[in-house]
């Protein structure tokens, strides 16, 4: 029988797909806010944060921010003890993260 989760284990590769994705997902911070005014927005843009709409009253705020364990390589230098909020992101638990451009999850 055929098993969606064994096809998707093998289907999703981030190192495979380092090219596409350049790891933004370890490259920024991701902030939600509410009812946001266009003066907000504007000060978030001027410090180089993408502002993106998801509903009529929620935004999403992109922070640039490298992690500090993320090598040159773009792969986790501390994979083994990363933080589970890092741990928990995976192709079976998207739900409230930030799933980047070019990502293999998207």
């Amino acid at each position: 029988m055929w098993n969606i989760a064994s096809f998707l284990d093998k289907m999703v590769d981030c190192k495979s797909n380092l090219d596409n994705c350049k790891s933004m997902c370890c490259k920024a911070l991701v902030l939600l806010d509410r009812n946001i005014t266009q003066d907000k927005i504007k000060y978030y843009e001027l410090r180089n944060c993408k502002v993106e709409r998801i509903t009529r009253e929620q935004y999403r705020i992109i922070i640039p921010s490298v992690c500090s364990a993320l090598g040159d390589d773009g792969l986790c230098t501390i994979h083994e003890t990363k933080p589970n909020v890092c741990k928990r992101f995976n192709e079976k638990n998207t739900n409230g993260y930030w799933i980047p451009p070019n990502c293999l999850l998207k």
